[in-house]
C-alpha cells in the first residue's frame, strides 16, 4: 500500500510506501521530507484491539441459565468460562473477555451448587407427587370395580385386565409413576385380590402395589370400603394382604355346606 506525498521543496510528487522506515527524502531533490502525522497514520495504522471471546459469552449465559434453573447448562457455563480464562491469559493480546468467563465460571457453580442442595428436596417432592398419582390410581380400581359389580349383578372382576379389556379401566390408571419396569399387561405394577364372598370388614385388601416402588419404603393399598392408605414398611402390606386371604379362606368355609 503507498500514499502519494508532494515534497515540499522541489514540489513532484512521489509514492510513500507503508514500509518506508526511517529518515524520508524526496526521490527528486534529494531534500530531506517530513511527513505530516496524518500521512503517518494511515500509512502505518495503530494495532488492532483484542479480539473478543466469543467462549466467555457463551459461558456467561449458560452460566446464567444454569443458575436459574437449566442445571445442566451450569456445568457447560463453567467449563466454557475455564476454557475462554486460560485463553485470556495465555493470549491478552489476542483475546478478551476475562471478566465474563471469571462470571461464567461463578455462575456455572453457583447453579451447581444450588442443585446439589436442592436435589434432595426435588427427589423428594417428586416421589410425594408420584404417591398420590399412585393412589389416585387404585381409587379408579375401585370405582371400576362396582361399576363391573352393578353391570354384572353383583359379580366382581376376576382380575384387573378384565376391567381393562371390558374398557372400565384404562390402562394408564393401572401404572404406577415410581414403577421402573417394563409395562407388560394390567398387573405390572398392581396386585388384585378377588373378594367373592360376603361379610368382609373394610380392613380386607382388594388391590396393592407391588415392591420396590416409592424408593422403597412402602406401597399404597386399597381396602374394601375404597379408602386408599400408603402402608410403611412394605412387609406390612404383605401382612395385610395375607391377613386379607385368611380372612376369604374362613369365609368360605362357612359359606360352603358341610356334607351330611
Amino acid at each position: 500500500m503507498s500514499t502519494q506525498f508532494r515534497c515540499t521543496a522541489c514540489g513532484e510528487r512521489f509514492a510513500l510506501d507503508d514500509s518506508t522506515t526511517g529518515p524520508i527524502r524526496c526521490p527528486h531533490c534529494q531534500a530531506p521530507v517530513t511527513v505530516p502525522s496524518s500521512v503517518a497514520q494511515a500509512t502505518h495504522p495503530a494495532a488492532s484491539p483484542p479480539a473478543r471471546q466469543r467462549l466467555a459469552t457463551a459461558a456467561l449465559v449458560c452460566g446464567i441459565i444454569g443458575l436459574v434453573g437449566c442445571f445442566p447448562l451450569g456445568l457447560v457455563g463453567m467449563v466454557l468460562g475455564i476454557v475462554a480464562l486460560v485463553k485470556a491469559i495465555a493470549r491478552p493480546q489476542e483475546c478478551r473477555g476475562r471478566g465474563r468467563a471469571i462470571a461464567g465460571v461463578c455462575t456455572g457453580a453457583a447453579g451447581l451448587l444450588v442443585f446439589m442442595v436442592l436435589q434432595p428436596s426435588l427427589s423428594r417432592v417428586r416421589e410425594l407427587s408420584n404417591r398420590l398419582a399412585c393412589g389416585a390410581n387404585l381409587r379408579a380400581i375401585a370405582s371400576s370395580n362396582k361399576v363391573y359389580a352393578e353391570e354384572s349383578q353383583a359379580r366382581l372382576p376376576g382380575d384387573l385386565q378384565i376391567l381393562a379389556d371390558t374398557g372400565e379401566l384404562p390402562l394408564r390408571s393401572l401404572r404406577c409413576p415410581s414403577c421402573r419396569a417394563r409395562p407388560s399387561g394390567a398387573h405390572t405394577c398392581y396386585s388384585y385380590v378377588l373378594l367373592d364372598v360376603s361379610d368382609l370388614d373394610f380392613r380386607c385388601v382388594l388391590a396393592y402395589e407391588k415392591q420396590d416402588h416409592h424408593l422403597g419404603e412402602g406401597g399404597n393399598v386399597l381396602f374394601a370400603d375404597g379408602h386408599v392408605e400408603f402402608v410403611t414398611p412394605y412387609s406390612r402390606v404383605e401382612q395385610m394382604v395375607t391377613e386379607t386371604k385368611q380372612r376369604i379362606a374362613e369365609a368360605r368355609k362357612k359359606q360352603t355346606p358341610e356334607a351330611p
